[in-house]
């Protein structure tokens, strides 16, 4: 007497794509096509208006930044007074935290908490996991944010609002997937592109050289009674680094995984 034993739950499988991927087109051709379409946003943007393009992208890491330390400082029972976001540039967090552990992760959110966001939303545009729910929840929480504690000149909370509605119109409205994928792309490089120019910051010890405005690292230094702030600016920019590499690590783990 013989037996057929099926062999096929044992065969490797390809699992179907999830929602925006089109499951009867190579996945490299979509992926390209979500990669020149977010090249082709930010080429146009930079090209027809780059002054304001350069102003949002410049406001909403600054938003981040500040907002950053304001998170953190509510999560661990603390308070959020302000958040100053200028149109120079400058910004700073008004909060109140526990201090100790506490305050460190509250000064070292500034510069974590940009690249985090950078690297979600590239994870999300090279995946299309999430890609109607992150968009929505960033908007959320920028326009909430912005309108609870952000002050500012009226022309940065406009850049704001403006960010949250592009990323709000990005998750809701239905459209196809390498548009919505290169759309998120584009918000994905323009935070990047920002956060590297922003990395240097990592290494100031002093803002503007005043020994009254201690710089994030240098409060994190003190705090840990650090004599020097170079363990800190190498922790920082370690950090803001992981993520990226947990991102791409994550992109590339799903992507081999539905390739075909």
């Amino acid at each position: 007497m013989s037996s057929v034993i099926d062999a096929r739950p044992w065969r490797p499988r390809n699992p179907a794509p999830p929602p925006h991927w089109n499951p009867f087109a190579p996945l490299v051709w979509q992926l390209l096509a979500a990669i020149a379409i977010a090249a082709s946003f930010v080429a146009v943007l930079v090209l027809t208006v780059p002054v304001t393009f350069a102003f949002c992208t410049e406001m909403t890491v600054i938003f981040i930044h500040e907002a950053g330390h304001g998170l953190l400082a509510w999560v661990g029972d603390g308070h959020i007074h302000r958040l100053t976001v200028r149109a120079d540039g400058s910004g700073l967090a008004h909060v109140a935290h526990g201090g100790g552990a506490h305050g460190v992760l509250v000064y070292g959110a500034g510069l974590a908490l940009p690249a985090l966001i950078g690297a979600l939303l590239m994870a999300t545009a090279l995946t299309r996991c999430g890609l109607d729910v992150v968009p929505i929840v960033l908007a959320g929480l920028t326009g909430a944010l912005t309108y609870l504690f952000v002050d500012g000149e009226p022309a940065v909370k406009l850049a704001l609002y403006g960010v949250a509605a592009g990323l709000f119109v990005t998750g809701l409205v239905p459209m196809p997937g390498p548009l919505k994928a290169g759309l998120v792309g584009m918000v994905a490089a323009a935070i990047t592109h920002a956060v590297v120019r922003s990395a240097s910051y990592a290494s100031v010890e002093y803002i503007g050289g005043d020994p009254e405005r201690p710089s994030d690292a240098r409060l994190i230094a003190d705090a840990l009674e650090l004599s020097s702030i170079e363990e800190v600016t190498a922790a920082l920019l370690g950090v803001m680094i992981a993520f990226y590499v947990v991102a791409g690590l994550f992109s590339w783990a799903w992507l081999a995984r539905h390739w075909r």
